[in-house]
């Protein structure tokens, strides 16, 4: 059982055997090997069956020690279970504290006896780190489940201002926003975007055009690189505008602040994370969940109390970076508020009260880059008080402030009236071999060929009782 604690060490039933040899001097054939590995596997993370029925016991313990937590379980009408979602209270007021209304939503396919589909939802700290908000457990990904989980994540969070999902563009996925959050932004992910272009077209040499084009900030520039890709592909440019639209992937054509969220890599990274358990029976993979949330917290508030900066410090290398490029650049004032600065061709007005710059990098990302830094040292301001309260470091203390606890001994937990809970109809694919087909042995040949002896259908050589031979 001990090989099995760590979801990321591979022990497999021939290691089993090499183990028992070297240690006992026996061999064991495969098959006890895989039985010895599959009892020890259960013995450690449950049965897959009785373990959607602890799932809500679990629930209970982990909602008492940790207050404001959200869970739901949805079954059928036979009891079988259906959906879940989990949303940890610190996480939860974290978000709401802290975070940037920015949220990246993804998927990944469960390996369990009864499949289903692992959803997530994150977000970005103050120091740019992933940030999870809320977990789904569904069937299948579809119309149905997608429209539940978000329909769930709205009593986590209701109804923000600025709000943003940030998705692979499944059709799934901006359905059940727009029902569920119809005055939320929806923008699909610039780099699933690339790989639908390279694999529909064929045109890697246009990707780096494609990238520069997505992160344009003013609309004038956007048309300039937009007319460049026209030219180099009128294909992929009619996709992008026509199919897909502009507001969708486009940076100055995004209705919403993405600020500098242009991908769901956040939400990806966070499915590798969970990548090998997702083997678990669902009850040990939300408990192996738990378990590294509550490592994450723990130290990144150590790491968050160490930091003596104002800014975090990945926002601090970044307006180191952005200074040296505002040096040389004049600065104009026009009133108290507005700046133009810029170089004798190229003149931007910054707005300080507003927080606004015409090149639009300012109001878009929420950070003082090299116009504002310039004004910021003409003015004899410190540019931390341009920056957004996201990045601060205030913030980045904030959002771990409080820590999760365990779940304890299931056999302290509280027995409650709550029906039993079934598992699902397993997902698993069926082989496509239709059951009362015979597979013909070996020699015996498919009944259409034949026989290379007699030429009569039926039989080969080998099975041949022609006397004429």
């Amino acid at each position: 059982m001990s090989k099995f604690e760590d979801p990321n060490i591979i022990y497999r039933p021939s290691n089993i055997q090499n183990d028992i040899r070297r240690e006992f001097g026996i061999d064991i054939n495969y098959n006890k090997a895989w039985m010895a590995r599959e009892c020890a596997i259960e013995l450690l993370r449950g049965s897959p069956d009785l373990s959607y029925d602890r799932l809500a016991k679990y629930c209970n313990i982990l909602k008492k020690n940790n207050p404001g937590t959200v869970t739901f379980i949805e079954i059928d009408n036979e009891n079988r279970f259906k959906y879940f979602v989990m949303a940890l209270g610190p996480s939860i007021r974290g978000f709401h504290s802290s975070m940037r209304h920015v949220i990246s939503v993804d998927r990944i396919f469960m390996k369990s006896k009864f499949r289903g589909t692992l959803l997530v939802a994150t977000c970005q700290d103050a120091n740019l780190q992933i940030y999870p908000l809320a977990f789904g457990i569904v069937d299948s990904e579809n119309n149905a489940s997608w429209t539940w989980f978000f329909d769930k994540l709205f009593h986590v969070m209701g109804m923000l201002e600025g709000l943003v999902f940030i998705s692979d563009c499944k059709e799934g996925i901006g359905n059940a926003i727009k029902i569920v959050y119809p005055y939320a932004h929806h923008g699909c992910c610039m780099w699933h975007l690339q790989l639908n272009i390279k694999s529909n077209y064929h045109k890697a040499d246009i990707l780096p055009l494609f990238m520069a084009t997505a992160k344009e900030y003013s609309l004038i520039n956007f048309e300039k690189s937009m007319a460049n890709l026209y030219c180099k592909s009128p294909a992929v440019g009619q996709y992008l505008e026509k199919k897909v639209g502009y507001e969708f992937w486009s940076r100055a054509h995004f209705k919403g602040i993405r600020y500098n969220i242009m991908t769901t890599n956040n939400a990806e990274s966070l499915n590798s994370l969970f990548k090998n358990a997702r083997e678990f029976p669902v009850l040990a993979m939300v408990e192996q969940i738990r378990k590294t949330l509550q490592k994450w917290f723990y130290e990144r508030h150590i790491e968050a109390e160490e930091c003596a900066t104002t800014l975090t410090p990945p926002i601090e290398d970044k307006m180191r970076k952005k200074y040296n490029d505002a040096k040389g650049l004049i600065v104009v004032p026009i009133n108290e508020y507005e700046l133009h600065v810029g170089v004798e061709n190229e003149m931007y007005i910054v707005n300080l009260e507003a927080r606004t710059c015409s090149c639009r990098e300012f109001d878009l990302k929420k950070l003082p880059y090299k116009h504002a830094l310039a004004v910021a040292k003409f003015k004899g301001i410190s540019c931390c008080s341009l920056c957004s309260l996201y990045y601060i470091s205030a913030s980045w203390k904030q959002a771990y402030a409080e820590c999760i606890y365990p779940v304890t001994n299931e056999a302290d937990w509280e027995i409650s009236n709550q029906p039993k809970v079934l598992p699902p109809l397993s997902n698993r694919r069926q082989s496509g071999r239709p059951k009362n087909r015979r597979i013909p042995s070996r020699g015996e040949g498919r009944k259409t060929r034949k026989c290379s002896r007699c030429g009569q259908r039926g039989h080969n050589r080998l099975t041949c009782k022609n006397t004429l031979h």
